[in-house]
């Protein structure tokens, strides 16, 4: 079972990272705090660079790929019967 979540978590970092998911957040963030969804979370007058809107929608489908992925070798691994 340790390969297995070892494996999971190397294929959802390399995942993440590679398809510029740190990018999202920041750009979320950016535009929750200019809506001022969190702006008692977050202060409005924070000096954040501001990052153009780029369509990540090839991004996040391969990260929900990916996710999807490694949740279903997971629970295969979890659920699979054992034969010792």
């Amino acid at each position: 079972m340790i390969p297995f979540v070892f494996g999971f978590l190397l294929f959802l970092t390399m995942g993440l990272l590679l398809t510029g998911w740190p990018k999202l957040v920041r750009e979320f963030t950016i535009n929750a705090c200019e809506s001022g969804r969190w702006g008692f979370w977050i202060g409005r007058n924070m000096i954040l660079r501001r990052v153009k809107k780029p369509g990540y929608l090839i991004e996040l489908r391969l990260i929900g790929v990916v996710c999807l992925w490694a949740a279903v070798l997971l629970g295969w691994a979890l659920l699979a019967p054992k034969h010792y």
